[in-house]
């Protein structure tokens, strides 16, 4: 059977840098050569395990916490950059070992 066509809204490349970093990782995640700030994550391919892996790379790479519930209410490289700007928490703090070794 034939790969399925995307036939969704056409390519808005992105306008800022958060909208660069996101889309590039969309693309990432999702294994595409691009991503416009109006496609879709799960129109695109993606599933919950992916999203999970676009949350630790936005973690790693934006160095902020984005909920699984948002990419699911915000789906879109757009709608991810404007709440990322406006609500996002940053990176929580990485663990560190509390007591020495014996």
């Amino acid at each position: 059977m034939p790969e399925p066509e995307y036939t969704g809204a056409p390519y808005r490349a992105p306008r800022t840098p958060r909208e660069e970093t996101l889309a590039a990782l969309f693309a990432e995640v999702l294994g595409l050569d691009r991503v416009g700030i109006d496609d879709g994550f799960f129109e695109r391919g993606g599933h919950s395990l992916l999203a999970t892996r676009l949350i630790a790379r936005a973690r790693a790479d934006m160095g902020i916490e984005i909920p699984i519930r948002t990419i699911f209410d915000l789906p879109t490289v757009a709608e991810l950059a404007t709440w990322s700007q406006e609500s996002a928490a940053p990176r929580r703090p990485s663990l560190r070992q509390m007591f020495a070794k014996e």
